[in-house]
């Protein structure tokens, strides 16, 4: 049972969590943003930090201000801190560290579960000679905590003792990855690629846009599992942020700008994003930021964000193992990655696909697998089902490939409609629903198309209570269905290449006429280029295919009437 000061100390903690990387000064104490890092996880790492005025308002808030004594708190708290930055270093190979208080310590160990923080890193001060204790007044898990920003994953120090500590004395809280034998490098140098010992994370596309007001960034990233079991991930509530060269900040709204991925709140997780040994899976993030009037806008772009492993205890029940923040650097517009397409089940090997991964699944290989000495291998990814296809997105359990494609004018609108076929290449009936409010194209302008007012026919929605199974696909087949975006076009350019995301619900039958959705695909399509520049159908679109299509005459004499009226 812990303390009531440790369960107040956790809770600290889990609000702090939840507002990015920081770096802790005290359990009861407002902690710093870290604005920049470099050398993350090597012999230099260093992290600098700043406090924001959200920060200040929040430190006074804690503290019961309100209307005019909260606005004085906040300038005292400025007036104090007189815009220090504070900086904390570590060389994660020797294990030392030297944090915010401009002492030097080394590694001394974990802790064990006698109190708070157990499984993590314990720090003897150089001069003295001691170890700073875990309680609250010591700071010691302030400590821990500044070298897991400084240095996340698995201990990677080189010390005797370290070297010598059997299996058994590595820290019981930590994650699955973190006592499993190291996995060898997959990303081998690519752009945009970083990983840990469970999987490895490549950006496939960066888009930057705007919507309302709202300046967006929208990322398309590839999760490779390198372990010889199933991965459940799930994204860090409030850990992620996109920042450009000139300051700004992106944060993410929560209710839609995460697909694919399920979040980690507090002590609630969704083990929806399940990936198979040597698979991959997408995810799409996305961040607004709202200008004020005046800011100058950057051109590139930094991207944050954690993630957690989700390891099931039973069918049911999970717990939250290893906690993974991946950096990426120097993000432009229109990025893509040169990594080839996610290869998942051969198109020809449905007779042997498993079936989706369960919870128990996933803790029945867990038990099984042990902790071996030498680096495992990553199991071989199998053969892209897509065969090089144009306009094919491989998304496990089944395949999505664009048979048409078409552009017109309606009403003032631009409206694209993008047919879709998806292929089961599952031996069981495959059962998908759109997500909505998911599908979102993006021009080469960086204008964004949303749906329209009937964004699929064929295919059903998941969301909002409503739940529709009616799109089900048998083994080896393929079924179809029409997404529409569109956008009212104003004075603005029309663009001529496209992105196309979406997210589809794979469901589940249960007895009794019920469904549940047991995973989320997003979906993901970029430098789509219609043959005509606006309106008609595209050459690789089936005659009839556009019930609501203009001629390209017809479009243009639309466009003019909008421009005149404008005037």
């Amino acid at each position: 049972m812990l303390t009531k000061t440790a369960s107040a100390f956790l809770f600290a903690l889990a609000l702090l969590a939840q507002q990015g990387d920081w770096l802790s000064l005290c359990s009861r104490c407002a902690s710093p943003t870290v604005y920049a890092k470099t050398g993350v996880g090597t012999e230099n790492a260093v992290a600098e930090a700043r406090f924001t005025d959200a920060g200040f308002r929040e430190d006074c808030t804690s503290q019961g201000f309100k209307g005019a004594a909260l606005t004085k708190c906040i300038a005292d708290l400025k007036k104090e801190d007189g815009g220090r930055i504070y900086r904390a270093s570590a060389n994660c190979v020797a294990g030392t560290l030297k944090p915010t208080d401009g002492k030097s310590y080394t590694f001394a160990g974990v802790w064990d579960a006698s109190d708070i923080g157990e499984g993590r890193t314990k720090w003897r001060d150089t001069a003295t000679g001691q170890i700073t204790p875990r309680d609250n007044a010591s700071g010691g898990l302030a400590l821990s905590q500044q070298w897991e920003v400084l240095c996340p994953g698995p201990l990677r120090i080189r010390t005797a003792s370290n070297a010598a500590r059997p299996p058994a004395q590595r820290p019981a809280g930590a994650a699955a990855s973190a006592a499993a034998a190291p996995t060898p490098n997959v990303c081998n140098g690519a752009p945009q690629c970083a990983e840990v010992n469970p999987f490895s994370a490549t950006i496939t596309d960066f888009r930057t846009s705007t919507s309302g007001g709202y300046r967006l960034v929208t990322a398309t990233v590839r999760f490779q599992n390198k372990l010889s079991r199933p991965v459940i991930l799930g994204y860090v509530s409030g850990g992620g942020l996109a920042i450009d060269d000139r300051g700004n900040r992106f944060g993410m709204n929560e209710n839609n700008g995460l697909q694919g991925l399920g979040f980690i709140r507090q002590n609630q997780v969704d083990p929806k994003f399940i990936i198979g040994p040597g698979q991959t899976s997408n995810a799409r993030l996305e961040y607004n930021w709202y200008p004020r009037g005046g800011e100058i806008f950057g051109q590139v772009y930094d991207l944050e964000f954690s993630v957690r492993e989700i390891l099931p205890v039973s069918p049911t029940q999970f717990r939250i193992g290893g906690e993974h923040p991946l950096r990426f650097r120097g993000l432009g517009d229109r990025l893509t990655s040169s990594a080839p397409p996610p290869a998942q089940m051969p198109a020809g090997a449905a007779s042997s696909s498993p079936a989706p991964l369960s919870a128990a699944d996933l803790a029945n290989s867990q038990n099984a697998a042990a902790p071996a000495a030498t680096p495992a291998p990553v199991p071989e990814p199998a053969a892209d089902p897509c065969a090089g296809a144009p306009r094919c997105y491989a998304a496990g359990p089944f395949t999505a490939q664009i048979q048409g494609m078409t552009q017109a004018m309606q009403n003032g609108y631009q409206v694209l409609r993008y047919n879709v076929r998806f292929r089961n290449l599952t031996p069981q009936l495959l059962v998908l629903a759109y997500k909505n409010i998911t599908a979102v194209s993006i021009d080469n302008h960086g204008q964004r198309l949303n749906q329209s007012r009937q964004p699929v026919t064929g295919m059903g929605y998941w969301g909002g209570g409503h739940a529709n199974a009616d799109f089900q696909v048998a083994p080896g087949q393929h079924r179809d269905a029409v997404f529409e975006v569109w956008r009212y076009i104003a004075r603005t350019q029309v663009g001529t290449a496209f992105t196309f995301d979406f997210t589809v619900h794979q469901l589940e039958l249960l007895p009794a006429n019920q469904v549940r959705a047991i995973r989320e695909y997003t979906v993901n399509f970029t430098d789509l280029t219609p043959s005509n520049p606006i309106g008609g159908i595209t050459s690789s679109t089936p005659t009839g295919a556009n019930p609501q299509g203009q001629s390209v005459n017809e479009a243009v004499r639309s466009l003019k009437d909008i421009f005149k009226k404008k005037r």
